[in-house]
């Protein structure tokens, strides 16, 4: 995603962007809302730019325990600082993008990126009591039960059930 310079330097306070997810380049996400909603706001200050807001993607999933879709909406800040000053990009506080004088455009795409792929879930649950599926007949528990019966076979593993 690229913002003008001019655009940049008069400031801006929560204006909509609207992010294509392909321009992103995120192969290994699935994202349901395309395009995703950019809330932004450009503040000059002495060292340079500082952008600030949010963004709302909404990533589509499978439960980790009963492979049901599921949509995650995550909503998550961004905070970036667009500077002259390449000793600053090694900052490792804030995300920094070098933005030279001679800059007429800036690509935060690979902010938003990173912020994406940081953002996605670990642990995707469809809700926090998810039963799963049985592991002898693939049934998934939360909308029935099934016959199956406990293997109660001495296994070297039986200890680890009793944790």
């Amino acid at each position: 995603m690229k913002i003008n310079r001019s655009e940049l330097e008069r400031g801006f306070k929560n204006k909509l962007f609207d992010i294509p997810v392909e321009g992103l380049h995120l192969e290994d996400v699935r994202i349901e809302n395309d395009p995703m909603e950019c809330i932004l706001s450009a503040d000059p200050f002495p060292k340079g730019i500082k952008l600030s807001g949010s963004l709302k993607v909404h990533f589509l999933e499978s439960c980790d325990r009963c492979l049901e879709s599921l949509v995650e909406v995550h909503t998550t800040k961004v905070n970036c600082l667009l500077t002259p000053i390449k000793a600053m990009i090694d900052d490792f506080e804030t995300q920094v993008i070098y933005f030279n004088s001679t800059d007429l455009e800036v690509d935060i795409g690979p902010i938003l990126k990173e912020i994406i792929l940081l953002e996605e879930s670990w642990k995707r649950l469809c809700r926090e009591d998810c039963k799963g599926l049985c592991p002898t007949c693939g049934i998934n528990q939360n909308f029935g039960t099934c016959e199956c019966h406990d293997d109660s076979s001495d296994s070297p593993w039986d200890a680890l059930k009793q944790i």
